[in-house]
């Protein structure tokens, strides 16, 4: 009969070596633990990556909503004014506070004053370098 507390060939001795601070019901919990918190954070993934194919699908609807086919150039055109920005909330029909700018015949300038802030600093500056710098002499 063999005793079976003494090492054999099937059985090698670092089976039979159990550590005195093993506690396996503490490791059997933090097993537990792990496994939740992986599905948890599996969860979380699936979660984030279903809302962010949403948001994909209207962006995509709102690009092609402001998207036409011109078959002159043979290319796209958009209709409105397109921004690389996430497209998804935006409600194509929802009204402006600002007035519509297609039917004004005004361009922009700049205020008066800004003129003449930009033609005091202009001065200024070249005031301030020395004159050989402005109009080198042909000796």
């Amino acid at each position: 009969m063999c005793d079976s507390s003494k090492p054999t060939r099937n059985r090698p001795i670092n089976d039979m070596i159990i550590p005195f601070f093993y506690d396996e019901a503490a490791t059997v919990a933090e097993a537990a633990v792990a496994a939740e918190r992986r599905e948890r954070e599996r969860q979380e993934k699936a979660r984030e990556k279903e809302a962010l194919a949403k948001r994909w699908a209207a962006h995509e609807a709102v690009l092609e909503s402001i998207r036409e086919y011109d078959p002159d150039e043979k290319r796209y055109i958009y209709t409105r004014y397109h921004y690389e920005a996430d497209m998804s909330d935006l409600d194509l029909d929802e009204e402006s506070d600002l007035a519509p700018m297609r039917f004004t015949a005004t361009t922009y300038s700049p205020p008066d004053q800004a003129l003449r802030f930009l033609r005091k600093m202009i001065n200024m500056i070249l005031s301030s370098l020395p004159q050989r710098y402005l109009f080198p002499s042909l000796h």
